[in-house]
């Protein structure tokens, strides 16, 4: 949480939206879902002793949803340290605008954000692990086939986020963890800690000192940059990874940042005679003192150090159940798709999609955090000829319920390919119940699923009528749960399905 910053901090105002929204209009992403809630952060969470981590600022805490029983993390902001300009500047807020619209295996989720008089709450999904800088610590240095692994999976992240027009601005071990993986000895990352990141433009060069003094670009500390600042950081963490070492090191905070703008480091001594040129390559393509000239997030992903042919290879996905899921081309009504991706998105264990998200990676060639279409069809492949390969990805990117029907989006994917009986098992529809009963009366009503669907925003009230109709079709006015748990029961897990695709 501790960074070198110039942004300052104050009550934030969010943002009245007087828009009617019709259901075509709606497209559920993992962070669609993500909202304020005004009520008190401890009416429905419990918080847990032992800080995960602190800063300036504020701390890090693992809590407990009380609705859903389930362990998340807070980070705790306390206003009266915070910055004085953060507030004017919507710091909070603009955090969560980019979380929100970020959709990525290896970057963090965020769940809903709270304020009361004194601190901000910003809930976040707890991922059981270290740190990377904990992690360099205990090990030392890495080798390299597990660099690779790490950083293959960051240059993905990052890629992702400069599509995204996103900068994250503080990459560094401490925002990176390296996740517990109890089944398997795969190293899975996610990148943490959106404080200093920002939209931005490349039309405009961003100002303003963000970083910390280790893994802080030149041109950051001349005030003028671009998203490029992130690859000089991915540098540097690397070289770290590989060595042990800081490249740029220093007693103090001025000699440290005297050497990051003179930009100069080595790959002198023992510690680099066993490490690959192709390795070393990208680091100095990384650590390039001229921004334009420093290569791009997606170019070393496709490094051939990166994309080594001789490295061992993960599995490929080739889980018998994911094809007949991606094979359903249903059309279902809005609200149940809405509690789909609600359940998804903020109920389901990490336990539940973990191999999901392992099977999006490796279905994801190119690392840019989609799917394409022709790395659907070459999916396809393991599991049927050219031409059925070709119109099944045409028949799955046709669904009328993704937003582009150029790629599948990690969301996309995800409810596409969720087993049903997981998503839709008594527990998780009762915790949905719970939520969506605002006044917890044990029963919802058509303002209930109008304020679960759009929260500030408003439905026509042709599409309010309809969601409602959906599940009560006596028109009673309010749903009880065994209603609501039969219509999923009757819609989603009574169906029967063939299969047509030879699994062998």
């Amino acid at each position: 949480m501790g960074c070198m910053s110039s942004k300052s901090i104050c009550p934030i105002e969010l943002p009245k939206h007087q828009i009617v929204y019709k259901l075509s209009d709606i497209h559920y992403s993992l962070g669609y879902f993500v909202h304020r809630n005004f009520s008190s952060f401890y009416t429905l969470y419990m918080l847990l002793p032992d800080p995960l981590g602190t800063g300036p600022y504020g701390e890090v805490r693992k809590c407990i949803h009380k609705p859903t029983d389930t362990i998340r993390a807070v980070k705790i902001l306390n206003k009266h340290t915070l910055p004085k300009n953060f507030m004017r500047q919507e710091g909070v807020i603009n955090q969560i605008r980019i979380l929100k619209t970020l959709d990525h295996p290896n970057i963090m989720r965020v769940y809903e954000f709270f304020e009361d008089n004194s601190s901000y709450f910003v809930v976040e999904e707890y991922y059981p692990g270290v740190d990377l800088l904990t992690a360099v610590e205990k090990v030392k240095k890495y080798n390299e086939p597990q660099v690779r692994e790490i950083m293959k999976q960051l240059f993905s992240a990052i890629s992702y986020l400069h599509c995204k027009k996103v900068v994250h601005r503080d990459l560094k071990p401490e925002n990176i963890i390296l996740e517990e993986n109890k089944n398997s000895e795969a190293l899975s990352i996610k990148v943490i800690d959106f404080d200093s990141a920002t939209f931005f433009n490349r039309e405009k060069p961003m100002k303003g000192l963000f970083g910390t003094v280790y893994y802080i670009a030149p041109e950051v500390i001349n005030s003028t940059y671009d998203e490029k600042c992130d690859i000089w950081s991915l540098g540097v963490i690397m070289y770290i990874l590989l060595s042990g070492r800081a490249p740029f090191f220093g007693l103090s905070e001025f000699s440290i940042l005297k050497k990051v703008k003179q930009g100069e480091f080595s790959f002198e001594g023992q510690l680099w005679e066993n490490i690959s040129e192709s390795a070393k390559d990208l680091i100095r393509k990384m650590l390039t003192k001229d921004p334009s000239q420093r290569i791009s997030a997606n170019d070393a992903y496709n490094h051939s150090w990166i994309q080594n042919p001789s490295a061992p290879q993960p599995p490929l996905a080739k889980n018998p159940f994911i094809i007949p899921r991606i094979k359903r081309h249903h059309s279902h009504p809005k609200l149940k798709d809405a509690v789909k991706s609600f359940i998804i998105s903020q109920i389901l264990k990490r336990d539940d999609l973990k191999s999901l998200e392992s099977a999006f990676i490796e279905m994801d060639l190119d690392g840019n955090g989609t799917i394409s279409k022709y790395e659907l069809e070459s999916h396809l492949r393991n599991f049927m000829d050219d031409d059925s390969a070709k119109q099944e990805a045409n028949l799955i990117l046709s669904n009328e319920k993704l937003l582009d029907h150029e790629y599948l989006s990690y969301s996309d994917f995800l409810n596409l390919v969720t087993d049903q009986h997981i998503v839709f098992s008594k527990e998780n529809l009762q915790k949905t119940f719970k939520i969506i009963d605002r006044d917890h009366n044990g029963k919802i009503s058509s303002q209930d699923l109008e304020k679960f669907i759009l929260e500030d925003e408003k439905l026509d009230k042709e599409s309010l009528d309809k969601i409602t109709h959906e599940m009560d079709p006596e028109n009673k006015g309010e749903i009880e749960f065994a209603e609501f748990e039969n219509s999923f029961i009757h819609r989603y897990l009574s169906r029967k399905y063939t299969i047509t695709v030879d699994m062998s």
